[in-house]
């Protein structure tokens, strides 16, 4: 509906050609998942991957009922700076939480890390947290869909 609406007011043209870039893979680790399989819907109705900040101390991810393409849809949404392509071949879903440090460059800088309090303790990093999960993000490069506007006009009068 707003791409017709951009169409028509702007005369926008576009294409979406693939251009190789910069990307993650998250695949299988050597040692496998150390995941479990889920046994059901999120509990209360919530959203099966919603990131919990603590911005001075940890970045949680409690995943339920998650699939690994969610799973890493939301990191290239927030903790890391370029996409991140599921090549896990795992097609369940999935329960289990990823607990790591924030890194100050998270979700655009907003999560400057801060000395740990007394009673915390130490949390790895994202690539470290998610080996533990038996899983691996590994920096390659891959075709990425990029967008390119081939033309736009003053919208027309109302």
């Amino acid at each position: 509906m707003l791409r017709n609406l951009l169409i028509d007011r702007f005369q926008l043209k576009f294409h979406r050609p693939e251009k190789e870039m910069p990307i993650y893979t998250l695949t299988l680790a050597a040692n496998g998942p150390k995941i479990k399989k889920s046994e059901g819907e999120p509990p209360d109705g919530r959203p099966a991957l919603v990131f919990r900040l603590f911005p001075e101390r940890r970045a949680l991810l409690p995943v339920r009922d998650g699939s690994m393409a969610e799973f890493a849809a939301i990191l290239q949404h927030g903790p890391v700076d370029r996409p991140v392509v599921d090549k896990t071949a795992l097609s369940g879903r999935y329960d289990f939480d990823l607990d790591r440090a924030p890194n100050e460059d998270d979700f655009g800088g907003m999560m400057r890390a801060r000395p740990p309090l007394a009673d915390d303790s130490p949390k790895p990093d994202l690539f470290a947290a998610i080996r533990q999960l038996g899983l691996r993000l590994q920096a390659t490069r891959g075709p990425v869909e990029t967008f390119v506007i081939d033309n736009s006009e003053r919208p027309s009068d109302n």
